[in-house]
């Protein structure tokens, strides 16, 4: 048995090993603690195939919602078994995978292509000995059948900085760069880079996906209010309710007739524009904390990275927040707006 070829016991196929977690490192690994019969699995997964053909080695994957098992037999066929985590992280357990079967299939009769939501470089997998050959791409268990105007967007690793500007206009470094200090030139290099790369694809999909490329254009508040209602949940209220606020001022041009369907009172919005700020300063500490550290809103670290020297950078981060702080919010309200607090 071996997780990404190294070699694991029996314990540590049952256990959650693809990474650390910031915070109640104990809760969340026993969250994704998954306890099976690898016998009986192993039995069922060598009866088939046309030849029945004993397991020779196992292979652990992890994501985010389930592990995976690669199972090579003797004869060289493999058979991959999914074991979603007993946890609730995506619905009900026993629904995953057979929920996951039937969006595929349906996407398979309803549209050939499927948009790869969260695509960054760890789940784009490449040829070897030709870097450029894209043979593989995983981690599918987020795939959802929506209009196109919800699901084209930008792949993770060529998300344009925030000063990008659409459109057939070429990037260019800042004004005054040449007299910027050599840190800030560093990162106005980075972004001019990054801005590069986002216009390439911008342009390619243009020539090569049209309909990508309109479906990404159609105006924000559109896509944003479908998503704000899928966040209701985690989140609440606030975001969703800007968007209904924001088509309500703006109805007629964007493009409606007659009046909105509803509506609301000055005082309705000044109070919500109170709450909506206080929304978008907890939401930008939750942004930094998770840009700065690598991670995501449960604290979770990769394996290839040093979880004591991220909790190190999170101690600090916090109380250099918390400094920020000390005009407007108390160390106990600074520290409750913080992700991750709890070993900080």
């Amino acid at each position: 048995m071996s997780r990404t070829r190294k070699p694991i016991s029996r314990d540590e196929l049952f256990a959650y090993t693809n990474g650390h977690f910031l915070v109640d490192e104990e809760q969340q690994l026993a969250r994704r603690y998954v306890d099976f019969d690898l016998d009986a699995l192993c039995s069922v997964a060598a009866a088939l195939g046309d030849v029945p053909s004993p397991v020779a080695s196992v292979s652990k994957m992890e994501g985010g919602f389930s592990k995976a098992l690669l199972m090579e037999k003797e004869n060289g066929c493999e058979v991959v078994a999914k074991i979603p985590f007993p946890c609730r992280i995506a619905g009900p357990v026993g629904l995953t995978t057979a929920s996951e079967v039937g969006v595929l299939k349906y996407c398979q009769s309803a549209q050939p292509t499927l948009w790869h939501t969260d695509l960054h470089m760890g789940n784009i997998y490449v040829a070897p000995d030709h870097r450029t050959q894209i043979v593989s791409v995983i981690d599918f268990q987020s795939i959802s059948v929506m209009p196109l105007f919800l699901q084209s967007r930008w792949p993770e690793f060529l998300k344009p900085p925030d000063n990008y500007t659409q459109g057939f206009t070429s990037p260019e470094l800042p004004d005054g760069y040449d007299n910027m200090d050599d840190e800030s030139k560093l990162l106005a290099r980075r972004e001019w880079s990054q801005a590069k790369l986002a216009k390439a694809y911008e342009v390619s999909t243009y020539l090569e996906d049209r309909p990508a490329h309109t479906a990404r254009n159609v105006p924000r508040v559109f896509r944003e209010l479908f998503t704000r209602c899928g966040e209701v949940s985690e989140v609440g209220v606030i975001p969703l309710r800007a968007r209904l606020i924001e088509i309500f001022q703006n109805w007629s041009s964007l493009g409606f007739i007659g009046s909105c369907p509803y509506s609301f009172s000055e005082e309705d919005i000044q109070t919500h524009e109170q709450q909506f700020a206080d929304y978008q300063a907890w939401h930008e500490v939750q942004h930094l904390a998770q840009e700065c550290l690598d991670t995501d809103a449960e604290g979770w670290i990769s394996p290839e990275l040093d979880i004591e020297e991220k909790r190190r950078q999170n101690r600090e981060l916090l109380a250099m927040f918390i400094e920020r702080m000390a005009g407007e919010k108390s160390p106990e309200e600074a520290r409750q707006m913080w992700p991750f607090p709890n070993d900080a």
